[in-house]
């Protein structure tokens, strides 16, 4: 082996146990906010240590979504655009998910993860 394989900093450690029994994603500091579909923030710490802040959580109809942290669109003069078909202002994604399988593994586990921080019995 050479002296790089063993002093590698970015190497994947090995799990401490088996992977069933570490929670894939843990939610934590929720903040209430309602205002349209939005019922409030957290964040979200996925298994390889990478916490998520600002994360948020819609409800509509009946169905619950987490959406990730955005940042505000701005012009040249670092003023807030705004999304001419509604009126609001516009926002770029900061993280997206690689596919729609993905975004669903996520949905689910930021759900139960949000569910268990609340002490809720459903997602």
């Amino acid at each position: 082996m050479s002296g790089f394989a063993r002093a590698n900093p970015f190497r994947i450690p090995q799990p401490d146990g088996p992977q069933s029994m570490r929670p894939r994603m843990v939610a934590s500091g929720w903040r209430r906010v309602e205002r349209g579909t939005l019922r409030g923030f957290l964040s979200l710490e996925l298994a390889s240590g990478l916490k998520i802040n600002d994360c948020s959580l819609h409800e509509k109809d009946g169905r619950r979504w987490i959406g990730l942290p955005v940042k505000p669109k701005l012009d040249k003069d670092g003023k807030q655009l705004i999304t001419p078909k509604t009126g609001k202002p516009a926002y770029s994604a900061i993280l997206e998910l690689a596919s729609p399988a993905a975004h669903t593994r996520f949905q689910e586990q930021a759900l139960r993860a949000l569910a268990e921080l609340l002490g809720e019995g459903r997602p």
